[in-house]
């Protein structure tokens, strides 16, 4: 009954979403041809007026739109991986159905042509334990780990201030962070490559954008001092290492997630003195000492006895180190806890310190 009908699958949600993200990276694994239209872009009248003549309803940044060939409309990300997935009709235009540098799950057909067993194979057959997993993984995601995420990523983007989380309420939502952290690495994913097991599923498109964005940019995940597994780290690493990856986070026609946050902390004021907690006795906050003064910032240095504990006193754990790590360095109102990331910080986004950074070409 609907007058437009789309020449081949569009998308419709937003560059800086990352419930967009999730479908994005499907349709590009897949190799499935699709058009792209960022809703985030208000000020474009193509853009409205395309979602206005296909969609029965308005997508937003945060509840993406697919519009298939025949018209059929499908909203919310994991709606739209899932039925994705389960057609596998869309493969006759795409090539190679797992696509993307061998991230695709047609790995257990020797005929790489095979393409429509390809595509929804990200999934898994209907009624096994496997499909049982992925399922639990993207419900888990949805109701309890993105919201988690978002929960604390958003109003610091937004710079909603009076909703920003602080103190007790940051203390808490970092303990809640690694709780879910240790079921995503102790169930989700349990020793295996990915959490549909040894291919990429749907489910590992459904966790991954979240926890890249706010748990491995800078910008979000140095004032949480969460040191993530060796095991998570190395899903992620899998994860940003498949070629549809790469070309959905790059900058050219990809999602603008992490240039947008590359912007917003290119603006930061550079003459803004830091303040380093640090531990007189410890390498690491000696360390880091060295770097801002090397760096010629100006700073202001606090040491923290640690023989008398002052590093797990209520007010410190509270206002400075909810993990009760050390050293500490606040930046514009942040704290970025532990070397390794203050560090990281200092030696991306402040032009002084960016010589200590190894992978400068300065």
């Amino acid at each position: 009954q609907r007058k437009v009908v789309a020449e081949r699958p569009v998308l419709f949600g937003s560059r800086i979403s990352v419930q967009t993200l999730a479908p994005w990276l499907l349709l590009k694994a897949a190799n499935v041809p699709h058009d792209f239209v960022d809703v985030s872009n208000s000020a474009s009248t193509t853009t409205i007026s395309t979602a206005a003549a296909i969609l029965p309803l308005p997508p937003t940044a945060d509840n993406p739109a697919l519009v298939d060939c025949d018209g059929t409309s499908v909203y919310g990300s994991t709606a739209i991986l899932r039925y994705i997935a389960e057609h596998p009709h869309w493969s006759v235009a795409g090539s190679g159905g797992g696509g993307g540098g061998g991230g695709g799950r047609s790995g257990d057909s020797d005929d790489d042509d095979d393409v429509d067993c390809a595509i929804n194979s990200y999934y898994a057959p209907a009624a096994s334990l496997e499909r049982g997993h992925i399922d639990a993984a993207m419900q888990w995601c949805t109701t309890k780990f993105q919201p988690l995420l978002l929960s604390y990523c958003l109003p610091l983007l937004d710079q909603h201030e009076e909703k920003q989380l602080k103190g007790p309420e940051l203390s808490a939502f970092v303990k809640s962070v690694i709780e879910q952290l240790k079921l995503l690495e102790n169930y989700f994913l349990a020793g295996k490559r990915f959490i549909g097991g040894d291919c990429v599923s749907i489910a590992d498109f459904t966790v991954f954008p979240s926890f890249y964005v706010v748990l491995q940019q800078p910008l979000l995940s140095t004032a949480l001092g969460i040191e993530l597994s060796s095991s998570l780290q190395d899903w992620s690493d899998r994860m940003v290492d498949l070629e549809y990856t790469k070309t959905v986070l790059g900058g050219d026609g990809g999602c603008g997630i992490l240039q947008y946050l590359d912007w917003r902390q290119s603006t930061i004021d550079q003459t803004t003195p830091v303040v380093v907690y640090y531990d007189p006795i410890d390498p690491a906050s000696l360390a880091l000492v060295a770097v801002v003064q090397l760096s010629g910032l100006q700073s202001t240095l606090i040491p923290v006895d640690t023989t008398k504990n002052e590093h797990k006193k209520h007010k410190f754990v509270s206002e400075v180190s909810p993990p009760s790590i050390l050293p500490v360095m606040q930046s514009h109102g942040r704290n970025i806890i532990g070397f390794a990331a203050a560090a990281r910080y200092l030696t991306t986004y402040y032009h002084s310190a960016t010589r200590f950074n190894p992978t400068s070409t300065t």
